[in-house]
C-alpha cells in the first residue's frame, strides 16, 4: 500500500481538492497532526516539557551501549496520562558489529489528558550509583483536536490557512514523504486577517505534505 493510498480523503470537498492541487504539478496534503509518523524523543530533548495528543504513538530513542555493562533505567515516573506501549528492544547502529552502541527504544502511547513525567538514568543495574547521564520528560497530553489545516490555491502560490482561534502554539511542519516521514517545521512568514493565519507556499513540483504541530 503506498503513502497515497494510505491517506483517508474524509469527504467529497477533499478528494476535489486534491486532484486540483495535483494538477499544480505539486503534491500539497493538509494532515492530521497524528497522522504517519509517530512521536520520538531523544537526548537533545532532556527536560523538556512537551504537548502531546490522545492516541499519539511516541517513542523515547535512548543512545547506549549493553557491552559496557550500563543501560537505560526508569527512575521516576509521575502520572498515567501516558502509558508503556511495549516492551523496550535495543536497536544496534551495526546489527553486524559485536559489541556497537545504538539506542535503547522504549515504546508508549498517550491514553488521555494529563501530564505524565518520566526520568531515566543510564547507569548499571546493579549499582543505582554508577549513573552516568539522566534523561528527563514531561509529556502534556491534550484531548482537544488540532486545528483545521486548509490549503487553497492562489493566483500564483498556495496558501495554507489554519483558524486563529485554538492555535496558540501551533506551528507547521512540513514532508517530502510519508514514508518515514521527515517532519520538519516550515521556514515561511505567518500572516493573519483577523480570523485565520495564513501562509503562501510556492509549488515546486514535488509531493509535499502539511500538518500542524504543537
Amino acid at each position: 500500500m503506498t503513502a497515497t493510498d494510505q491517506f483517508e480523503l474524509r469527504d467529497l470537498r477533499s478528494i476535489r481538492k486534491f486532484y486540483e492541487l495535483v494538477s499544480l504539478g505539486c503534491l500539497c496534503l493538509a494532515m492530521p497532526v497524528d497522522s504517519f509518523g509517530d512521536l520520538v524523543f531523544t537526548e537533545s530533548d532532556d527536560e523538556r516539557i512537551v504537548s502531546v495528543e490522545v492516541g499519539e504513538k511516541i517513542f523515547f530513542d535512548l543512545s547506549g551501549n549493553p557491552s559496557t555493562g550500563y543501560s537505560w533505567m526508569l527512575h521516576n515516573t509521575n502520572g498515567n496520562s501516558v502509558v508503556f506501549a511495549g516492551e523496550s528492544t535495543f536497536i544496534a547502529d551495526n546489527p553486524d558489529m559485536t559489541g556497537g552502541g545504538g539506542v535503547y527504544q522504549y515504546p508508549l502511547q498517550a491514553i488521555h489528558s494529563g501530564t505524565t513525567y518520566f526520568e531515566f538514568h543510564y547507569r548499571k543495574a546493579w549499582d543505582a550509583q554508577s549513573t552516568l547521564k539522566n534523561f528527563t520528560i514531561t509529556l502534556n497530553v491534550v484531548s482537544h483536536p488540532s486545528p483545521h489545516l486548509t490549503i487553497s490555491r492562489g493566483e500564483i502560490n498556495l496558501v495554507l490557512s489554519w483558524p486563529i482561534t485554538d492555535s496558540e502554539g501551533y506551528y507547521l511542519e512540513g514532508t517530502p514523504s510519508l514514508v518515514a516521514p521527515q517532519w520538519q517545521a516550515l521556514n515561511a512568514l505567518v500572516r493573519s486577517d483577523g480570523t485565520n493565519y495564513w501562509v503562501e507556499v510556492q509549488p515546486t513540483g514535488n509531493a509535499t505534505y502539511y500538518r500542524l504541530r504543537k
